[in-house]
């Protein structure tokens, strides 16, 4: 398990809406079930650290996602990769850590599940309400759907 620490922090306030998928960000409460014959994992992911270092294009699309003000996913093609971009929505703080529990390919689809931990007690932390980005990429500019469940 990974432990993403968030990078970016933004002023935002809105709905959180639980499930995402790639484009249409319509709530999904059942996932297609994949079958054992095409499960691939999906190992040759990476998380981005800093947004200025991404290509303009996934910049711009991480404003999309944050003037939205809610839970979202989206991704991009660019500069040789697939880019996964989570949006985990208003916080009421700073503190909140996101664990990726799963990321799995199986075919085109790809699955993302993700744990979040709030700030320990006695932390210290910023008040402001704050809208964690995380942005993951993968090799090679790839037509994929993504779905994402959070808890």
């Amino acid at each position: 398990m990974k432990v993403l620490r968030m990078g970016f922090t933004f002023l935002t306030a809105s709905v959180i809406a639980l499930g995402f998928q790639t484009g249409a960000f319509a709530a999904t409460e059942k996932v297609p079930a994949p079958s054992n014959h095409q499960v691939k994992k999906a190992t040759n992911y990476q998380e981005e650290s800093s947004r200025y270092d991404l290509p303009l294009s996934v910049q711009e699309e991480i404003d999309v996602l944050l003037a939205k003000q809610e839970k979202g996913l989206s991704s991009i093609k660019a500069d040789g990769r697939t880019y996964v971009i989570l949006s985990f929505g208003p916080r009421p703080s700073s503190g909140y850590t996101f664990d990726i529990e799963q990321f799995t390919q199986w075919g085109s689809d790809i699955y993302i599940t993700t744990h979040e931990t709030p700030p320990a007690d006695g932390q210290i932390i910023n008040f402001p309400i704050t809208n964690p980005i995380t942005v993951l990429s993968i090799e090679g500019e790839q037509d994929l759907n993504f779905y994402w469940s959070a808890h």
